[in-house]
This record gives C-alpha cells, structure tokens and sequence, in this order.
C-alpha cells in the first residue's frame, strides 16, 4: 500500500503535480508486475479519482453492491444526487 501526498501553492500547477502523482503510481504498478507482486486491490480511502477501487474488488463483489444500491436506494439517490465519493453506478 502506497499514499503519496503531494501539495503546491497554485491552481496553475495542478496538472503538473497531479500528472507527476498518476506517474508515480503507474511505475509502482510496473515495478510490482515485473516482480511478480502485483495485485489488483485498490485500497478504497487511498484511491485517486483516476482509479476504480470498486471494480477493483471483482465482478461477483461489485455485483453485490449494486444489488444492496437498487435494494436500499431504488431511485439513485445516493448515486446522483450526493456529491463526491466512488460511485457503484460508475463501475
């Protein structure tokens, strides 16, 4: 498990060091393949916006959670109308 934490003083380098951090991940990800020691697991509270921690859990885990999304919020609420967080609707 890896958390980088990165901060800069302006908006106007956000895609510097936003890119720099995605970089910085995928080496990690090629480093552990050629190792042997890579794993499809997103860790969810560490995930960054570009990554799918939910499909990460496996197609029979993620068919669960939509199943509990359509029981427990039939009209999307959660998935429309609350701001921010991984959405099971985009996986």
């Amino acid at each position: 498990m890896c958390l980088f934490y990165i901060s800069w003083t302006g908006a106007e380098q956000d895609d510097l060091f936003e890119g720099q951090g995605i970089w910085a991940v995928n080496q990690l990800h090629k480093y552990a393949a050629s190792i042997g020691a890579e794993h499809e697991y997103i860790y969810l509270d560490y995930a960054d916006e570009t990554q799918d921690p939910l499909g990460s859990y496996g197609p029979e885990n993620v068919a669960k959670m939509r199943a509990a999304a359509a029981k427990y919020d039939p009209t999307g609420v959660f998935q429309t109308m609350v701001p921010g967080g991984f959405k099971i609707s985009k996986v």
